[in-house]
């Protein structure tokens, strides 16, 4: 994920113009994981952002309503345009590349700040602990698409617990982050889906 990922917010198909609702959001996101990346969580104001993103600080607080809400929300989208839902017609490789996109993000400054938000921040303030919560929701539901339709395709035993299989898949993948510092290689991230899919797969 390059340098440029923040760019990648204000990119729309030239077919579908954006709305002003949708350029607002795209703007106050860009400007919120800008201000994330250079000060940090604490330093961020809803002032600071409505100056960089150029709205009028009240249309902040009358979407996002707190400052966790709109970090959380700026966090998902990103991770929309940067780490998209795949659907390549196959669950191994979809979580394959769902696996590297989130490995090449950990190589990025922004990644630093995520996981500050992530880890420090929602234990500090309850506020940002649900915002988080919120945020991995989402995120859990694009990977459950991605094993229904696994299932569908029969590529995948049916499985009650598909929050648990995730947890096998991204738990170690985390965890082998911690340890070495970095991402995983597309080798490693292979293995681990493929050690995390092979009790499931028809």
């Amino acid at each position: 994920m390059s340098k440029n990922a923040l760019h990648k917010l204000e990119a729309t198909p030239m077919e579908r113009p954006l709305g002003r609702s949708e350029r607002v959001g795209k703007a106050v996101a860009k400007a919120t994981l800008e201000l994330l990346r250079e000060t940090g969580y604490a330093d961020i104001t809803f002032e600071k952002i409505a100056d960089r993103a150029g709205v009028n600080r009240a249309t902040l607080y009358r979407r996002w309503q707190s400052k966790p809400r709109l970090v959380a929300s700026a966090m998902l989208e990103f991770m929309h345009v940067n780490a998209p839902t795949p659907n390549t017609g196959s669950v191994q490789t979809d979580l394959v590349e769902l696996m590297t996109e989130l490995s090449d993000f950990m190589e990025t400054p922004l990644s630093a700040s995520f996981m500050q938000v992530m880890g420090v921040e929602a234990r500090k303030d309850p506020e940002v602990g649900e915002a988080v919560r919120d945020f991995w929701e989402q995120r859990f539901e694009f990977t459950r698409e991605i094993l229904k339709r696994g299932i569908e395709r029969k590529e995948l035993t049916p499985i009650d617990n598909l929050d648990g299989l995730i947890d096998q898949t991204f738990g170690p993948f985390y965890l082998l982050s911690l340890r070495t510092g970095a991402g995983p290689s597309k080798t490693e991230v292979e293995q681990l889906v493929d050690r995390a899919l092979a009790p499931h797969l028809c």
